[in-house]
């Protein structure tokens, strides 16, 4: 397999994990919270990256190998509350963009995507993050989450 090919099998990877946990954040916002603020922000941020990743998506799908892919078992473990899925989400988010900033440094490979792009968006989960939890879970006692 050459590097072209693994790079655009972690970004596919990291691009759907990114998406997929701004969905959770999303729902949560707009189904619990009935917070539009945050909703449109969350909300820009995955149209960014589908804007960001138009002129590459086909190239980046043709590489996909689910039957080959070693972290289609992984098992996950329960949540417990509202609380662990948008953190375990955020989380999930904050980590994928830092890969696709990572990988998106290597050279010769996407002709329309910069890393600063990607650090840009994931700075901005960063900030929505601090905002949600702070505002919607500061009667939790963060030390004992720690401890989970």
């Amino acid at each position: 397999m050459e590097e072209k090919e693994k790079i655009y099998k972690i970004f596919d990877v990291n691009i759907n994990r990114a998406r997929e946990g701004l969905r959770v954040i999303e729902e949560y916002i707009r189904f619990y919270l009935v917070n539009e603020p945050y909703l449109k922000i969350v909300r820009e941020i995955r149209h960014k990256i589908s804007k960001l990743l138009d002129m590459e998506y086909f190239s980046i799908l043709s590489f996909r190998d689910v039957e080959k892919d070693l972290g289609k078992n992984f098992i996950e473990g329960n949540r417990k509350d509202f609380y662990s899925i948008i953190i375990s989400n955020f989380k999930r988010v904050e980590e994928a963009f830092r890969v696709l900033e990572e990988y998106s440094k290597y050279p010769n490979i996407f002709k329309h995507i910069q890393s600063s792009d990607f650090k840009k968006l994931r700075y901005l989960v960063y900030d929505l993050e601090q905002k949600i939890c702070l505002t919607f879970f500061e009667n939790k006692n963060f030390d004992d989450k720690k401890k989970d």
